[in-house]
């Protein structure tokens, strides 16, 4: 699955509580940096936490092409 795609069963339309846990990752400035996403409130979207400690707040659209995809 590439980087960004949910699974139809995922999408945050069907429950936006199945993108807590899944890692995110974003470039800032010049430099790439890892998070995760940590929680979802419906007035506030999906916070996000990244590896230097930083948090933001993104709606869905925004969440969806920084997922990172994970293999077994």
């Amino acid at each position: 699955m590439p980087i960004g795609a949910l699974p139809a069963s995922s999408g945050p339309g069907n429950d936006p509580q199945l993108l807590k846990g899944k890692a995110v990752r974003k470039k800032f400035g010049r430099r790439w940096y890892n998070g995760t996403v940590e929680s979802y409130s419906k007035a506030n979207g999906y916070r996000i936490k990244y590896e230097d400690g930083d948090v933001e707040e993104l709606w869905a659209d925004d969440v969806t092409p920084l997922l990172v995809c994970q293999t077994a």
